[in-house]
C-alpha cells in the first residue's frame, strides 16, 4: 500500500491550506469517517455527527482531557470541531487507528488535537500511512495557548484499496495523544506535490532533478552538518562541511569531514570554491568545491564574496578581530589575500561571534547589522547605512535592485522591502509544507535573486536544508525543494545557480583525483575506556588501530556550568555520565576486574565529606576537610593525600584486580593500600555522578573537574606521567582575570528563558541593564551603565527571579570578551544598548 500527501495546519497562525493545497475540492458536506476520539457518539446542533472511534482503534488508551467542554476556545479556528470533541483523547505512548475499507482513491484527513498543558510538555510524530504529516508536533506550541486546537490537513491518495492507517509515535514529552479524525472524499486537479515523500522514496537523483528544474539549469549547495543541535552557529568544532551538485550524479558528499567551525559556508562566483569562517579561531578559509586541503584567507569573519565585474577581482569582505563587533570589514583578493582594502569601518557591525554581510550583484549596498540588533543596508561609497528594522540575518540581493530583508525575530518570516524607503511587506517562510507554522533558521539569499535557502525546523534533531524561490512579486515563497533527508541537524546553505554566473566552465567540472586517506591516529592511551578532558573537546576513545569508537559527554546538572577553560563548575549542582561511555567502561572494567581513575580537581573550599566523584559499584572520591579519600562500595575508606584549595591539581587511582591500589598527585606518588571488590556485570550499568552520590543530592561538592579519564587496568608508571604532563600542559597558559565589583542599580532585563522552550538547551543567561553606584574593585565608574548577563536557567529548571528595575545589588563581574563558554550558550536580551558586557561570577542563583 502506497500514500502520498499534501498537508497544512490550522490554529492562531494562518491557515496554510490554500497555498499548499491548488485547486483542491473542499470538503464535501458528509465525510466517509468522522470519529470522536476516545469518546462516545456525538451528535452536534446542525446534524454533524461523530462515532465512537473503537472500531478502528487498534493502539492507545481512551482518557478525559479535564477539562470542560466550554473552555475549550474553538472560535476563529478553522474546520475546528465541537467543543466536546476536544474532552477525550485516544494516546499514550502511541495511538494507532486502521480504516481497511477505504477503496482506492483521495482523501481529505483531518486531525484534531489539543492540550490543556502549558509548557509544550508533548510532542509527537503523526502519521497518515506511510507519510509523516507531523513531525515533533507540539498542539500547545502550533495554537500558542493550551486549551486551543489545532486541525492538522491532509490530502491523501489510497493507491490500490489496501485502506489507510492513521498512528503517532511520542518524541519528547511523555505522551502522544489525537481528539478526533475525519476523512472525505477529494477530488485532485493538480499534481499532488512530492515533498512529503517517504525519505527513502526521494533518491539524490530526483533530487537533483527538482533543484535543476526548479534552477533551469546546473546549481551547487553547500551546508554544513553537526551532530550537535546546540551548535547552530558553529561556534564550537562540531561540524563538517557538505556539498551537492545536480551535473555529478554524485548527490551530496562531504567537502570536509574533518570535524571543525564551517561556519556561513559560500560558493564563490563560479561556483568552484567556498569560502567559510571558523569561529572557535576567528579565521576564514577557502577550500575547492571537490575538497582537500582549505588556504586561509585572514583572520576574521567571512561575510560574502563578490567579483568586480570590471576588473574580474574577486574579493572575500572580511570583519577583523575575533569576537569584537568593533572590527573593520576589508575585503581581500580570493587569489591574492595579502592585498586587501578597507571596505567598512563607520560603525561596528555583525554579532561578536559571526558576520552577517552580503554585498549587493553592483557591489555598491551591503547587508549587514550595524552591529546587532540594528538591521539595514550601507550604501560603501557613502559610508553611510539605512537601518531598516531591528533583527537578524539580513539580506540584499545579488542583482542591482534594491530589494533587501530582515529576518522577524520569531524566525518565521522576512521583512522584505524593495527599496529602504518603500513599505515593508510580510514574506513567510513557515510555509515549508513538511513543517507547517514551524520557525526557520540560516535565511540566506543565492546568487540569484528568486531563490534563497533556509534550515528548517529551526534547531532540531531533524534539521535539514531547503531552497525556496519567490513568487515573481517577492511576496511569497511559491516553491519549497528539499535538499537533505538524514534526519541529523544541517545548518548555514549557501546556494549556486550557474543561470546567474554565466554557467560552469569545463575545466571546473573536471572533479579532483581524491587524495589517499590519511592513517587513523593512534590511540594516546592504552586501556583507555572513557575521556571527557573538557566541554571544548572531541572527548572521543579510539581502538588500538586508531579508528573512533564513540565519544564521551557529561550532562550539568542543577547549579552547574562550565569554566572559561569549559571545566564543569560544580556550584552546588553536578555531572553525570551516561550513554555508551560509560557503558562501554562499565563493561571493560568488569572484564578486567581493574580500573584506574585519572581527573583534575580545583576544590573552591575545605568541605566536610564530600563525594568528588562516584561511579556506583565501584568507588567513590571524597573530600573531608582538606583530604582527598578512597571509598569502596562496603564503605572502607582510605586517606590518598592533602588537597590544595583552590589550587589545580591531578589525581590518579589505579585499581588492580587483586585490590591493591596506588595514587599519585601531579604525577608523583601520594599512597597504596588495598580495596577488594567484585565488579561483576551489574543492571543497569552502573552511573557516575560528578560532586555527590546522586544528581539529586541535597549536600554536593564544590570545586571544578576536567580531564576525567577511564581505563580497564591499572595504568603503569609511563602513563602516569604522561597523564600528569597532559593536564600541567593544558593549565600552564592559565591566569586569574581581574575581577570588578559595583554596587549597581537594575535599569531593565531581559524576561528568562522559559526552558520547555529553548529545549535542548538546559541553560540560559538573560541580559540586564545597570547602572553603577559604587566601585569597590576594577575600572568603571559611578554612573557608567554596563550589560550583565545573569544566569536564569540551569539544569534545565528557572533560577531564583532576576532583580526588578530599581533594585540595586552588589555583583562581582568578569568581562564576557574573556569567557569564550558563553559562545555555546542560550542567551534572551531585549535591549539594543551597545554597552561593555560583563558575565556575574558571583554565587549562582
Amino acid at each position: 500500500m502506497k500514500w502520498s500527501a499534501l498537508f497544512s495546519q490550522s490554529g492562531l497562525a494562518a491557515c496554510l491550506l490554500a497555498g499548499i493545497l491548488g485547486s483542491c475540492s473542499e470538503p464535501g458536506p458528509e465525510p466517509v469517517i468522522r470519529i470522536n476520539c476516545g469518546g462516545p457518539s456525538l451528535t452536534v446542533w446542525g446534524g454533524m455527527n461523530w462515532s465512537p472511534d473503537t472500531p478502528f482503534a487498534k493502539e492507545g488508551s481512551p482518557r478525559e482531557m479535564g477539562f470542560r467542554a466550554k473552555d475549550c476556545k474553538t472560535d476563529g479556528i478553522a474546520k475546528a470541531g465541537p467543543q466536546t470533541l476536544y474532552t477525550t483523547v485516544r494516546g499514550g505512548n502511541g495511538f494507532r487507528y486502521e480504516f481497511p475499507d477505504l477503496p482506492e482513491g483521495f482523501y481529505r484527513v483531518l486531525l484534531h488535537f489539543v492540550d490543556a498543558k502549558r509548557g509544550n510538555h508533548h510532542r509527537m510524530d503523526i502519521w497518515v500511512g506511510d507519510v509523516r504529516v507531523l513531525r515533533g508536533f507540539s498542539p500547545e506550541e502550533s495554537s500558542m495557548a493550551p486549551l486551543v486546537p489545532t486541525v492538522s490537513e491532509s490530502i491523501i491518495k489510497v493507491v490500490n484499496g489496501d485502506g489507510l492507517v492513521i498512528w503517532g509515535d511520542k518524541t519528547t514529552g511523555d505522551e502522544v495523544f489525537i481528539s478526533g479524525i475525519e476523512i472525505y472524499e477529494a477530488e485532485v486537479t493538480t499534481q499532488l506535490t512530492p515533498h512529503l515523500e517517504p525519505v527513502a522514496s526521494v533518491p539524490q537523483a530526483e533530487i537533483a532533478r527538482r533543484l535543476r528544474s526548479a534552477a533551469g539549469g546546473p546549481m551547487r549547495l553547500v551546508w554544513t552538518r553537526t551532530e550537535h543541535v546546540d551548535d547552530p552557529f558553529q561556534k564550537k568544532s562540531t561540524g563538517e562541511l557538505w556539498g551537492f551538485d545536480t551535473e555529478d550524479d554524485k548527490g551530496e558528499r562531504p567537502i570536509l569531514k574533518t570535524l571543525g567551525s564551517y561556519a556561513r559556508p559560500t560558493l564563490t562566483t563560479d561556483g568552484s570554491q567556498v569560502v567559510y569562517s571558523d569561529l572557535r579561531h576567528g579565521t576564514c578559509h577557502v577550500v575547492s568545491f571537490s575538497g582537500g586541503e582549505p588556504r586561509k584567507i585572514a583572520d576574521g569573519y567571512a561575510g560574502d564574496v563578490w567579483k568586480d565585474p570590471a576588473t574580474g577581482i574577486e574579493w572575500v569582505y572580511v570583519r577583523e578581530g575575533r569576537r569584537k563587533t568593533a572590527g573593520p570589514v576589508r575585503r581581500h583578493r580570493l587569489d591574492q589575500p595579502d592585498v586587501a582594502e578597507m571596505i567598512w569601518n563607520a560603525t561596528e557591525s555583525g554579532q561578536e561571534f559571526i558576520s552577517y554581510l552580503q554585498i549587493s550583484g553592483d557591489g555598491r549596498r551591503a547587508a549587514e547589522v550595524f552591529p546587532y540588533p540594528k538591521a539595514g543596508v550601507a550604501d560603501l561609497a557613502s559610508a553611510d547605512f539605512t537601518q531598516l528594522q531591528r533583527g537578524c540575518w539580513p539580506g540584499v540581493a545579488p542583482d542591482s535592485s534594491e530589494r533587501a530583508w530582515v529576518f522577524h525575530g520569531s524566525h518565521s518570516a522576512l521583512s522584505l522591502y524593495d527599496t529602504p524607503t518603500s513599505p515593508v511587506r510580510n514574506v513567510p517562510l513557515n510555509t515549508i509544507p513538511e513543517f507547517p507554522g514551524r520557525s526557520v533558521f540560516h535565511p540566506r539569499w543565492s546568487n540569484d535573486a528568486a531563490f534563497l535557502t533556509v534550515t528548517a525546523p529551526e534547531w532540531q534533531a531533524e534539521t535539514e536544508l531547503y531552497l525556496g524561490q519567490f513568487d515573481p512579486a517577492f511576496t511569497k515563497i511559491g516553491t519549497w525543494i528539499r535538499v537533505t533527508y538524514n534526519e541529523v541537524p544541517d545548518y548555514f546553505g549557501d546556494a549556486w545557480l550557474a543561470r546567474a554566473a554565466g554557467g560552469i566552465p569545463a575545466e571546473q567540472l573536471t572533479r579532483e583525483p581524491a587524495g589517499p586517506r590519511p592513517p587513523p591516529s593512534p590511540p594516546l592511551w592504552s586501556g583507555l575506556v572513557y575521556s571527557w578532558v573538557n566541554a571544548d573537546q572531541k572527548n572521543e576513545v579510539r581502538d588500538a588501530s586508531g579508528n573512533m569508537i564513540r565519544t564521551c559527554s557529561l550532562n550539568l546538572e542543577g547549579k552547574a556550568v562550565w569554566t572559561r577553560w569549559f571545566a564543569a563548575a560544580l556550584r552546588g549542582g553536578t555531572f553525570s555520565a551516561d550513554g555508551p561511555g560509560i557503558a562501554a567502561a562499565t563493561e571493560a572494567t568488569s572484564t578486567t576486574g581493574a580500573t584506574t581513575v585519572a581527573l583534575s580537581l580545583l576544590p573552591t573550599q575545605e568541605q566536610a565529606q564530600r563525594t568528588v566523584l562516584h561511579w556506583e559499584g565501584r568507588f567513590r572520591l571524597q573530600q573531608r576537610g582538606r583530604q582527598l579519600w578512597l571509598v569502596g562500595p562496603d564503605g572502607a575508606s582510605s586517606e590518598l593525600g592533602s588537597l590544595e584549595i583552590g589550587e589545580p591539581q591531578h589525581w590518579i587511582v589505579a585499581l588492580a584486580s587483586e585490590g591493591t591500589w596506588r595514587a599519585w598527585r601531579e604525577g608523583s606518588p601520594a599512597a597504596t593500600g588495598t580495596l577488594p571488590h567484585d565488579w561483576s556485570p551489574r543492571v543497569p550499568t552502573p552511573a557516575l555522578i560528578g560532586g555527590a552520590i546522586g544528581v539529586e543530592s541535597p549536600e554536593t561538592w564544590l570545586g571544578e573537574i576536567e580531564n576525567l579519564r577511564l581505563f580497564d587496568r591499572a595504568i603503569d608508571e609511563p602513563t602516569v606521567a604522561a597523564l600528569a604532563a597532559d593536564a600541567r600542559e593544558r593549565r600552564k597558559d592559565r591566569t586569574p582575570l581581574p575581577t570588578t565589583e559595583v554596587q549597581a542599580t537594575l535599569i531593565s532585563a531581559a524576561p528568562p528563558a522559559v526552558p520547555a522552550e529553548i529545549a535542548p538547551y538546559r541553560r540560559s543567561l538573560a541580559v540586564c541593564l545597570y547602572e553603577i553606584k559604587a566601585v569597590q574593585s576594577g575600572s568603571l565608574a559611578v554612573g557608567d551603565r554596563i550589560l550583565v548577563l545573569h544566569w536564569s536557567v540551569l539544569g534545565g529548571k528557572q533560577t531564583s527571579p532576576l532583580p526588578r528595575p530599581g533594585e540595586s545589588r552588589l555583583l562581582r563581574l568578569e568581562e564576557l570578551e574573556h569567557h569564550p563558554e558563553i559562545d555555546g550558550e542560550h542567551t534572551t536580551s531585549e535591549t539594543d544598548e551597545f554597552l561593555p558586557r560583563y558575565l556575574d561570577v558571583g554565587p549562582l542563583p
